[in-house]
């Protein structure tokens, strides 16, 4: 009898925890349910790159979900985006375009022919684009496009978003210009950092694979050493030459992104008994990004000066 009695209160206590388990369950799903409504229910902003991301929601706070076309880790130059995200860009108000990556290039006409009602906005009107010397940037129109990495030509960008969303919105138009004030603030506050950071740093080169760093190094009166030759690995001869540079000049630190192959990069540093670091153009903390890349410069020449 005792054992029927423990037998039975067993079979109670385990429906208990599982109708406990189920319930919880239940909740998670409503909760993950809600979640997912509310992000539904709050209109989108599509940007090209992860460093635009901060900048546009600087200015329109919560009042819009930023979608991101690329995807961490991807190359801008090959990127081909899926057909879920060209949908997801396609529903948001406008498009922040950086105006000359090559996959803004390659998709501009196909989206808009898809999607005729979505306002593509160029953040780059008023910027002085680069043209660089010995580098392959005819997937770019022959013009360097990284200006995102310049906080001076950020607050142009910044500016032209304001723009755009006091015409689209202008319902909450003192909101954003009222936002992109203290945004602009806070961008010539970085700015001042980073010139005080490498202002008295006495050797003004430094080495990186592919070119993506010109407008910060024009910024900030420095000099990009490029070992990548018109969009390719170099050859042995051109391997050579900057091998030669990099003793010459000093340097004794490689810059690589992680979107590239770094195998030539490694050669280099093994050759000149230095180091490969990784500066990322595409990191989604804009402001702390340039911040540690100005570090990073920083470490360099204290390295080579060992």
């Amino acid at each position: 009898m005792d054992v029927v009695r423990r037998s039975g209160r067993n079979k109670r206590q385990v429906k208990r925890l599982i109708s406990v388990v189920l319930s919880g369950v239940a909740l998670l799903c409503l909760a993950a349910c809600h979640s997912a409504a509310g992000e539904a229910d709050t209109p989108s902003i599509a940007v090209t790159i992860l460093p635009q991301k901060e900048i546009v929601h600087q200015i329109v706070g919560n009042r819009f979900h930023v979608e991101v076309l690329i995807p961490p880790g991807f190359n801008p130059a090959t990127f081909a985006p899926a057909p879920s995200r060209i949908r997801r860009l396609g529903r948001s108000l406008a498009w922040f375009r950086i105006g000359k990556l090559p996959v803004e290039r390659t998709w501009t006409d196909r989206i808009r022919s898809v999607y005729p009602n979505l306002e593509i906005v160029d953040t780059s009107r008023g910027v002085e684009w680069i043209v660089p010397q010995g580098h392959d940037h005819r997937h770019s129109n022959g013009v360097d496009p990284h200006i995102w990495l310049s906080p001076r030509l950020m607050l142009i960008q910044a500016e032209n978003i304001m723009n755009a969303m006091v015409r689209l919105d202008p319902e909450h138009g003192e909101e954003y210009r009222r936002n992109y004030r203290q945004l602009a603030r806070k961008i010539k506050a970085l700015d001042k950092q980073i010139h005080d950071m490498l202002a008295d740093l006495p050797r003004r080169s430094f080495m990186v694979f592919h070119p993506s760093w010109a407008y910060f190094a024009c910024d900030y009166a420095l000099e990009q050493v490029v070992i990548e030759a018109e969009g390719k690995s170099p050859a042995p001869g051109d391997l050579s030459r900057i091998i030669a540079l990099a003793r010459r000049e000093g340097l004794r630190t490689v810059f690589v992104q992680p979107q590239f192959d770094t195998a030539a990069a490694k050669v280099v540093a093994r050759e000149i008994n230095g180091r490969v670091v990784i500066l990322d153009p595409l990191a989604e903390d804009w402001a702390e990004n340039l911040i540690s890349t100005a570090r990073k410069l920083r470490t360099a020449q204290e390295v080579s000066l060992r």
